[in-house]
């Protein structure tokens, strides 16, 4: 069979649906220009500057300094080794979810760009575009952009759909103690919602097909080339896993057990202070401060990070000072994670003898 030139084709192969996609060159399209750049760059630093600014100036930092200083750097160190670990879970996910391409990337491989990754993310805006450094490095030897951004975009969502369901069975708990209002549940709710609508519509086939039918209708004014079948692409790429429920299954279990122990390492991080905050309360307040610093409007989620968490912990009974130490040594956990990537990126751009090199997927197929 031979592939359309205008949209994705489908071959069926007993029960398994294999996509032949055009391979769309999404470099084709023009990099922003550097002042532009320069001006995002410029608009992400003033946010990340002006919200520090404004919470430093508010609290005592010499009590911050003692928090700091009195922490109990064992419990750092079992937070560090969980956290190193949690790179690995996420690899393994990856795995699965890639493989079902037929890209066959070892977890060994994964894990490390997850590091390089997660160096890069100390850069840039937010917190899901360190991902695309993943994505990039990936589709290179990949020969199809759109399935490893389809692996990707399917993995945030199990991890993001995990993170909003513990942070709402918490939410629950604290609201029937009196704890928070209601108004942070619909909020809650409502992500939850919107990103299981979402996996509805990707992985139910009837919903699918609807959404197709009605999206050829919407395009059918000519729209450009380029971008449409980009799009096409990774539709049609997500709606694969339409025939790979067992592959979801396991893929959703792991990120359970990922942000069950990313709560595990946010409360061995409150102990190391000696935070008196109870677990549930914790679980709820990382589930909402994750979302809102994964928003690509600073550097490193810096300044939205603290802030989130000086609001989330004043409704618990906390004090600015214990909700920025608590930041901080959060962030600095994060900063150790990311060098470690950064001394695997330096060493391979300045050796001979790489860390991990990428299977030449594309000329295998």
């Amino acid at each position: 069979m031979t592939a359309n030139l205008d949209r994705p084709t489908w071959e069926f192969d007993g029960s398994t649906k294999v996509l032949l996609e055009e391979r769309v060159d999404l470099n084709r399209e023009q990099p922003p220009s550097l002042a532009r750049r320069y001006l995002l760059l410029v608009v992400k630093l003033t946010v990340t500057l002006g919200i520090l600014t404004l919470l430093f100036f508010r609290i005592n930092l010499s009590e911050v300094g003692k928090i700091l200083l009195t922490s109990r750097y064992d419990y750092l160190l079992v937070a560090l080794g969980i956290q190193l670990s949690l790179a690995i879970i996420s690899a393994a996910k990856l795995h699965l979810l890639l493989r079902v391409y037929g890209l066959l990337y070892p977890v060994r491989v994964i894990y490390l760009l997850n590091l390089i990754a997660s160096f890069y993310s100390l850069f840039l805006p937010g917190t899901l575009l360190g991902g695309v450094v993943k994505w990039y490095r990936l589709s290179r030897t990949a020969g199809s952009k759109a399935q490893v951004m389809s692996g990707m975009v399917m993995d945030q969502l199990s991890h993001h759909a995990m993170i909003l369901i513990l942070g709402l069975l918490a939410l629950g708990l604290a609201i029937s103690q009196g704890i928070v209002t209601s108004r942070l549940v619909y909020a809650v709710i409502l992500l939850l919602g919107a990103t299981f609508l979402f996996l509805l519509v990707v992985l139910n086939k009837r919903v699918s097909e609807i959404v197709e039918r009605v999206g050829r209708l919407a395009l059918a004014w000519d729209p450009p080339g380029l971008l449409i079948r980009a799009v096409e692409n990774i539709w049609s790429a997500l709606t694969a896993y339409q025939e790979h429920k067992s592959v979801l299954v396991k893929v959703f279990g792991l990120a359970l057990v990922y942000e069950v122990l990313t709560f595990f390492v946010g409360y061995v991080v409150a102990r190391s202070i000696n935070l008196g905050i109870e677990l549930l309360q914790l679980v709820w307040i990382l589930a909402l401060v994750t979302i809102v610093r994964s928003i690509p409007i600073s550097i490193a989620g810096l300044g939205v990070r603290e802030g989130a968490f000086v609001f989330f912990f004043s409704l618990v009974g906390f004090s600015m000072e214990q909700a920025i130490s608590y930041s901080l040594l959060g962030f600095a956990l994060t900063v150790v994670v990311s060098l470690v990537g950064g001394l695997i990126e330096g060493w391979s751009a300045l050796s001979s003898r790489k860390f991990y090199e990428l299977p030449n997927l594309e000329s295998q197929k």
